[in-house]
């Protein structure tokens, strides 16, 4: 919730659970939400660090995504209520 109150025992908040699955030559993220809590901020930067391979595209919701990469780490800017990211 805002922090700020009780809005939680309305409903007011917002759990997140992320999974993640790693391949040789991929690496996924699920993130499951609950709750009614709209936050402020529209987006997260996800950071990976230590990817055993050197990622060739991200899709995020079936959407092709600018990411960066620096060695073994990649970051991506995806919406706050994204799905799926998938790293190949």
């Amino acid at each position: 919730d805002a922090g700020d109150g009780y809005g939680y025992e309305q409903g007011q908040y917002k759990h997140r659970i992320f999974t993640t699955k790693a391949g040789p030559n991929n690496f996924s993220m699920v993130q499951e939400t609950t709750g009614a809590y709209q936050p402020t901020y529209r987006s997260f930067q996800v950071i990976l660090f230590g990817l055993p391979f050197q990622a060739g595209r991200c899709v995020v919701d079936g959407e092709i995504t600018a990411f960066g990469q620096e060695g073994r780490q990649v970051k991506v800017e995806v919406p706050e209520g994204f799905g799926e990211i998938l790293f190949s």
